[in-house]
C-alpha cells in the first residue's frame, strides 16, 4: 500500500486558479470569524488559560525544586506539589460536575461560578 505510486494527473489551469480562490476565500472568512466580538473574548480567554497552565506544570515545579531554602528536602517537594495539583484539580472537577445541575438553576450561576474560581485563581 506504501509503495503504490499515484497515478499522472494533467493539472489544468482552470482548477489552479479554483483552488487559490477557495482558499483565499477560506482565509477570508476565518479572519472575520477571528475578528468576531466571541471570539475576541474567547481568545482573551485561551490566552489566560495558556499562560496559567504554562506556569503551573512547567515553572512551578522545577522552581520549587530549585528553591534553597527548603534544603534538603526541595526535590522531594516537588513530587508533593504535583500531588497537591493533581488532588485539587481532580476535587473541584469533581464538585463541578456534581454541583453543574444546580449551578444552571440559577440564572447567573456559571458566570458567579467562572467569577469565583477567576478570583480565587489570583489569589493563589
Amino acid at each position: 500500500f506504501l509503495f503504490l505510486q499515484p497515478g499522472k494527473q494533467e493539472s489544468q489551469p482552470e482548477q489552479k486558479q479554483n483552488s487559490y480562490e477557495t482558499t483565499v476565500r477560506a482565509f477570508k472568512k476565518t479572519w472575520s470569524i477571528f475578528t468576531s466580538k466571541e471570539m475576541q473574548i474567547l481568545s482573551f480567554a485561551f490566552f489566560y488559560v495558556g499562560l496559567s497552565q504554562a506556569f503551573t506544570f512547567g515553572v512551578y515545579g522545577p522552581s520549587v525544586g530549585f528553591t534553597l531554602q527548603f534544603g534538603n528536602n526541595a526535590k522531594q517537594l516537588v513530587a508533593l506539589s504535583g500531588i497537591c495539583l493533581g488532588t485539587g484539580e481532580m476535587i473541584c472537577g469533581g464538585l463541578q460536575v456534581m454541583l453543574s445541575n444546580s449551578i444552571q438553576k440559577h440564572r447567573y450561576g456559571r458566570f458567579s461560578l467562572m467569577l469565583c474560581g477567576f478570583l480565587l485563581h489570583l489569589v493563589t
